[in-house]
C-alpha cells in the first residue's frame, strides 16, 4: 500500500510539473506571454488603419482628407481679403458639385473649429454645407459615394482638432 501512495504522489507532482510549464513555455490558457500566432494575428487585426491623406495648403495652415478620394474630389482654394475659401467638388456626369466650403478667417457664426498658422495665431475655420442635388441617371452606388464624399468634412475637421493643421 505504501508503494502505491508513492506512485499517486509521484504522478500528481509529474503532472502539476507538466501544467506549471505548460503554462510557463506558451501552451495553456494562461499564456499571457503574446507569442503565439494567434495573439499575433489577433494584434495584428485589432491594429487601428493607417489612414493616407491628402495635402491642401492655405496661407493659414494644411487642411487634410482622405486619399480614398484622390482623382474623385477637387479642391480650390482662393483668397478673400483675410479669408482663405477652400471649396470641395466632384463632378458626376459632367457636373461639377460642390460638396462644402470651409473660411479660414473670418465668417459669420460660430467657427466649427480652428486652424493655427506658422506664427502661432489662431483662425476660425467656418463650414458651409451645400445641399447635394437629385442628379438624374445616376446609380444608387453613386449617390451613395457623393453623400460619403460629403461627410469627409468630419474628418477634415477632426484633423484639425488633432492639431494636424499647424
Amino acid at each position: 500500500m505504501k508503494l502505491r501512495s508513492q506512485h499517486q504522489v509521484v504522478s500528481v507532482c509529474a503532472f502539476s510539473i507538466a501544467l506549471c510549464l505548460t503554462g510557463c513555455f506558451g501552451g495553456g490558457a494562461g499564456n499571457s506571454g503574446g507569442n503565439s500566432a494567434e495573439s499575433q494575428a489577433s494584434s495584428e487585426a485589432s491594429a487601428p488603419a493607417v489612414v493616407e491623406t491628402i495635402p491642401v495648403t492655405t496661407r493659414y495652415g494644411v487642411l487634410e482628407y482622405s486619399d480614398e478620394w484622390d482623382g474623385l474630389m477637387e479642391t480650390t482654394v482662393m483668397e478673400d481679403g483675410s479669408n482663405d475659401v477652400v471649396e470641395f467638388k466632384t463632378t458626376i456626369n459632367d457636373q461639377t458639385i460642390n460638396l462644402f466650403t470651409l473660411t479660414i478667417g473670418e465668417a459669420e457664426g460660430e467657427p466649427s473649429a480652428t486652424i493655427t498658422d506658422g506664427s502661432g495665431a489662431t483662425h476660425g475655420v467656418y463650414v458651409t454645407l451645400t445641399e447635394l442635388p437629385v442628379i438624374e441617371g445616376i446609380s444608387e452606388g453613386e449617390q451613395s459615394r457623393l453623400y460619403a464624399m460629403q461627410e469627409e468634412i468630419n474628418n477634415v475637421l477632426d484633423a484639425l482638432g488633432e492639431g494636424g493643421a499647424q
